[in-house]
């Protein structure tokens, strides 16, 4: 069976979920409701006059979108123009949603992806505030999901607040927020949207949530629920991600090119290894690489780009990055105000005697020039089997660490005020379980879960160097 409403073709689907929805003035009114299989389903517009001159024929065109449960998919374009500006309104448009006693009101809005955070705070707090005036009406529970990408914190300081006050009521208890990023690619939404990666429910509550999981659950992907903060990031990360990949691969084209190689085949090769390469190897936050490979090839590799004049300003910047992570490590020591530090760990990596362009030397280093009074205990390093350029390395760097050296664990906790965990030595977790209280512990290597109510109650002056 179909209904045919506005040129706009719907077949019942299985699968319930949201996506986008276009604006077609030419077909739907401004505020218009429908009845697709007995359900009635309430289509509000947002007003595109202040958004963008090409925007505002965005309106002629139909894109794709789903409603919950139902496909809508264009029959017919009444758009003369082409390109169709549907296409940009696919882009720019969002839709905020929600579900209410069996019935669905959609919301579109095509002023989303505004350039300034200013205009994007104005426009959430003007639709919020038409979305809490309505929650206030309502007698049951109801959920407000946002799909647009939002900057962490946009929900609790703009979103939240606007709604609690129009509706006179509170988030979390009397109605559920939720933000449900979208990643969907132009020109293939429909499909991203049945094949999705993963699923990102940011909930203001776990009541919210699981009227949005529900929703999802025909769906064969992951499905995540996190806080509203960390939901928000999520699409950021993804696209800074995906826009480093395409920068990386671009800047190897270029050397590739310059030294007589084809880029294609050799990024072709380089995606073969899904182990390091393609893989979530690497991609946990710690601390700053190191060791005799990494550091020595960026920098040969970026030096093989002057010579060829070719710009590599993404590879070029990765020795800056990794300094800069050691120099926040020495940030966050600083800040304790205490002057007695242990360092668990030298090598660059665990289980390795491997002290060549280590971080953590660098990072001693640093320390030992701001006056600090400073322990190390690596049980992996031994300056009497140290040897070639791994003893030279270390010697040149720090001439006197065998001063430094501790031969237990223990003592070094005993001496020190801050303990910083250099390592991911087990030895070390297990140590840290037993600390006596008053000491402050700086990770940065994820030495404990990341759930705080998994560590000992006593690490209160406990602080990881990105979490």
């Amino acid at each position: 069976m179909r209904r045919q409403f506005g040129g706009v073709r719907c077949d019942r689907q299985t699968t319930a979920g949201i996506a986008w929805l276009a604006q077609s003035k030419p077909c739907i009114r401004r505020h218009d409701t429908v009845d697709i299989y007995n359900q009635r389903v309430e289509i509000q517009f947002d007003d595109f006059r202040e958004v963008d001159d090409e925007l505002t024929d965005a309106h002629q065109g139909l894109c794709h979108g789903w409603l919950i449960g139902r496909r809508i998919v264009p029959e017919t374009s009444k758009c003369r123009r082409r390109p169709c500006p549907a296409d940009q309104c696919m882009r720019q448009g969002k839709v905020e949603w929600r579900q209410i006693s069996g019935d669905i009101t959609v919301y579109v809005s095509c002023r989303a992806a505004l350039a300034t955070f200013d205009l994007i705070e104005r426009e959430y707090m003007c639709n919020a505030n038409q979305r809490g005036e309505q929650l206030a009406g309502a007698a049951a529970y109801k959920v407000v999901v946002i799909r647009s990408t939002l900057l962490p914190g946009s929900m609790q300081t703009v979103v939240i607040p606007t709604l609690e006050e129009s509706a006179r009521r509170k988030a979390g208890q009397d109605f559920g927020v939720c933000i449900n990023p979208e990643f969907l690619r132009e020109g293939s939404a429909i499909y991203d949207y049945d094949h999705p990666p993963k699923t990102v429910i940011g909930a203001s509550d776990e009541r919210a949530a699981a009227i949005v999981r529900e929703l999802y659950s025909t769906l064969n992907a992951p499905l995540l629920h996190t806080d509203l903060r960390t939901a928000e990031m999520i699409k950021y990360i993804d696209n800074s991600w995906h826009a480093l990949k395409v920068t990386f691969a671009n800047e190897v084209g270029r050397l590739c090119k310059a030294m007589g190689i084809d880029g294609r085949l050799a990024m072709r090769m380089f995606c073969q290894d899904t182990k390091l390469n393609i893989s979530t190897t690497y991609l946990r936050p710690g601390f700053a690489f190191g060791g005799s490979c990494l550091p020595k090839d960026v920098r040969a590799l970026t030096y093989q780009g002057r010579l060829l004049d070719v710009d590599t300003p993404v590879l070029s910047s990765i020795l800056a990055s990794n300094q800069l992570h050691i120099a926040h490590a020495l940030g966050m020591i600083r800040a304790t105000g205490r002057r007695r530090v242990g360092l668990l760990g030298l090598s660059f990596k665990e289980g390795t005697d491997d002290l060549r362009e280590s971080p953590i030397v660098t990072l001693a280093e640093l320390l030992i020039g701001k006056g600090y009074e400073l322990l190390v205990y690596d049980r992996n390093v031994r300056l009497a089997s140290l040897v070639g350029a791994n003893r030279d390395y270390i010697l040149n760097h720090i001439p006197h660490i065998g001063r430094l050296m501790v031969d237990r664990p223990e003592q070094l906790i005993e001496q020190s005020e801050v303990l910083v965990v250099a390592s991911a030595d087990r030895e070390f977790a297990s140590l840290l379980e037993k600390l006596p209280l008053g000491k402050s512990v700086i990770d940065l290597v994820g030495a404990w879960s990341t759930d705080p109510s998994a560590r000992s109650a006593h690490l209160g002056a406990y602080e990881g160097i990105a979490w």
